[in-house]
């Protein structure tokens, strides 16, 4: 017979937590083996003529975002444009959002969405009837009207 004292019922239990963060430590690095696979691109993704600084210094996207856009962006776009046959059920669902069929709801489709939706925007003009007028007054003209 096994005498259990509090010593060896710590450490069981000790061991049973060690053993449990460890699987999931694993569970989350299959998880993340899944996404590599999924929009597996062998080039980086830079846009440049939509964002000539990069997609990272352009402001329009979280770090998340943009790199997941530099990562994976190629993956994207032969995949939304029809040149990539999906492999994986993430990408059919990629596939789908980009056709209109379903809602964004990972973060890639999240990201692609943003960037289609920041490269589609018109972009504002800002014009003033002020700029390069003839009737610019100069500092001196200002002090000319006071009477002293």
């Amino acid at each position: 017979m096994i005498k259990i004292t509090k010593k060896s019922h710590f450490t069981s239990v000790k061991l049973i937590k060690i053993l449990a963060s460890k699987f999931f430590n694993l569970f989350i690095l299959l998880i993340e083996m899944t996404n590599i696979l999924s929009f597996d691109s062998n080039r980086k993704f830079y846009a440049d003529n939509h964002f000539p600084y990069g997609i990272s210094r352009s402001g329009e996207f979280t770090r998340e975002y943009a790199s997941l856009l530099t990562e994976h962006g190629w993956a994207y776009q032969t995949l939304a444009e029809g040149s990539r046959v999906p492999a994986t059920p993430e990408e059919k669902a990629f596939v789908a959002v980009c056709r209109g069929k379903k809602a964004a709801e990972t973060s890639h489709e999240k990201a692609w969405m943003l960037f289609c939706s920041k490269i589609s925007a018109p972009k504002a003009m800002i014009s003033s009837p002020l700029i390069g007028s003839k009737s610019e007054s100069t500092f001196d003209d200002d002090f000319e009207s006071l009477a002293f």
